[in-house]
């Protein structure tokens, strides 16, 4: 049984519609939230509400919630790690990529 198969299908122009009433984004448990997921959420959010050059498409709230300091993200750099040890290859490459866990060997 395939959940998606059996819920309605909505067109992306509909979806885009809805996306642009929203005013409020809320994310909970941001502590598991990674910055690949992050960064994936706002492309998703350009994409949608059709604000390429704004955070988040333009969002006019966005709110993180919850424990900051409880369990990290699995296989990402989380929201409080120190900015200044992330590159944007980091940002772009998922933990589990070769490249990423060649650089960590060779970086210690």
């Amino acid at each position: 049984m395939n959940l998606q198969e059996d819920m309605p299908q909505i067109s992306d122009e509909r979806r885009k519609q809805r996306w642009r009433r929203r005013k409020v984004l809320i994310v909970d448990e941001v502590s598991m939230l990674g910055l690949d997921t992050l960064y994936q959420v706002d492309q998703k959010l350009r994409n949608l509400r059709g604000f390429w050059d704004q955070d988040f498409g333009g969002m006019p709230v966005v709110i993180f919630t919850g424990d900051f300091l409880q369990f990290g993200p699995i296989q990402q750099k989380g929201l409080l790690t120190d900015m200044e040890q992330i590159t944007e290859e980091h940002v772009r490459n998922r933990p589990n990529d070769g490249k990423v866990q060649r650089q960590a060997a060779t970086d210690g």
